[in-house]
């Protein structure tokens, strides 16, 4: 069972990162691996030390931080 936390685009494909119980911590999936899923009825919290940059990161090729100037191009 999977809590999840939020779905992140990265290279034409979109992938889950949630709590996941039976490792007892959060992972990242790939969505198009899923083979199954049920919507279940229970409600959960987002962990309150939950980190989207500790999770994503530079990894996932994203730009942290304030914006610049535009710049065009």
């Amino acid at each position: 069972m999977v809590h999840p936390y939020l779905l992140l685009p990265r290279n034409r494909t979109w992938y889950l990162v949630g709590h996941c119980e039976l490792r007892g911590a959060v992972r990242t999936f790939k969505v198009d691996r899923i083979r199954e899923a049920e919507l279940l009825p229970d409600r959960f919290q987002v962990s309150a030390d939950f980190s989207l940059e500790e999770v994503a990161g530079p990894a996932w090729g994203l730009m942290w931080g304030a914006a610049g100037e535009p710049e065009e191009v």
